[in-house]
């Protein structure tokens, strides 16, 4: 038992916390007030502690590969678990998020639009490069739309899949490497009719980025601390840019844990934080829509909307990032979820822990 006291101990001191605090006298921030308790907010403590322990066990395995570096657990806007099982992690820690800063960008694509600096996500998307692709390209890819690049269906060319990142090859690592980012994406050739077929393509990310940029005269850095991340508290992030100086719209933004618990919140309240609408409505409703499906070889199950991921059996859009990186927002139940992790060969799955313990410890009490 010895290995699981640290989380038991700190998740049984969050038990003690003040509950009850009615949502609509209450800061946004869950973490400017006292954590809940999970009986207080219709959970099961049993089955966290249960999956606390597994962390731990997990954790504790001799030259383990794979950690859980932080669980969130909010459920009607109080935090009911926070822990740090990995003691090189804590609330303050900057984690690198991999994919999930894709759905922070398409956050920002709703600020630009909410804001009347993108004209609609059916803008074809050269209009807003148009020196980018030879004039000879131009009419084959003047159907791909800013919605296209949302939902991964652009139809052109790539592959990030098949080779290891390490390989010069992989389109990921070309994209990396290359002096002209944008170019390269637009320039790839065109396999598919735009909006036909789902094929994950973080270079479609990258222009995106490129696009606030573009259309606000801010790097993507400025706008989203202007107007996301600055009226949430979010402070001094780290976002790396490309060789041409973007902000990179697929990985590579650290953000702490706490940091993404709130961007959670922000969602699950339409948009709005201490009274401020930040993102509308509509584009978060247009923007979680399951818009493709992947196919039985290719992200079987799973739905994708504008750069979120989606599962509509459970009722989830989510953010996921390489290594185990997870933010879920469950509107129906009033949750959210996130996970930070090191996860190198799949010993420990955090979409497994919120399937077997989080929403059964929902279910079991109501």
């Amino acid at each position: 038992m010895t290995s699981i006291r640290p989380a038991a101990i700190l998740f049984l001191t969050l038990c003690v916390g003040v509950s009850g605090l009615a949502l609509a006298e209450a800061p946004s921030d869950p973490f400017s007030r006292s954590p809940s308790s999970p009986e207080a907010e219709g959970m099961d403590s049993e089955l966290l502690l249960a999956m606390m322990a597994m962390i731990e066990e997990q954790n504790a395995r001799q030259g383990s590969a794979d950690t859980i570096d932080s669980v969130i657990v909010i459920r009607h806007g109080n935090v009911v678990l926070e822990a740090y099982p990995n003691p090189s992690y804590g609330a303050t820690s900057r984690h690198h998020l991999f994919s999930v800063t894709k759905s922070i960008t398409s956050l920002l694509i709703g600020i630009a639009l909410d804001l009347g600096l993108v004209g609609s996500v059916t803008d074809p998307i050269l209009s807003y490069f148009p020196d980018v692709v030879p004039l000879c390209e131009v009419q084959s890819k003047s159907a791909i739309t800013i919605e296209h690049l949302l939902t991964m269906s652009a139809g052109l060319e790539w592959d990030e899949d098949t080779l290891p990142t390490s390989d010069p090859r992989n389109d990921f690592t070309r994209l990396e490497m290359s002096a002209d980012p944008i170019g390269f994406v637009l320039r790839k050739p065109v396999v598919a009719e735009p909006g036909t077929l789902f094929w994950y393509n973080s270079g479609l990310s990258e222009v995106l980025s490129a696009l606030v940029a573009e259309v606000s005269g801010q790097t993507t850095l400025a706008f989203a601390n202007e107007h996301l991340l600055g009226p949430l508290g979010i402070e001094g992030v780290r976002w790396n840019r490309d060789r041409a100086g973007v902000y990179k719209g697929g990985t590579q933004l650290y953000l702490t844990p706490r940091d993404l618990a709130k961007i959670g919140i922000l969602c699950l309240n339409d948009g709005v934080w201490d009274g401020e609408a930040i993102v509308s409505s509509g584009w978060l409703a247009q923007s979680t829509q399951t818009r493709l499906r992947g196919r039985p070889n290719y992200f079987a199950g799973r739905g994708y909307a504008y750069h979120w991921w989606t599962l509509d059996e459970y009722g989830v859009y989510y953010a996921s990032g390489s290594q185990g990186q997870y933010l879920y927002v469950f509107p129906e139940m009033d949750l959210v979820v996130v996970f930070t992790g090191t996860i190198q060969r799949g010993e420990i799955s955090a979409e497994k822990l919120a399937r077997e313990f989080i929403l059964p410890a929902i279910v079991a009490t109501e």
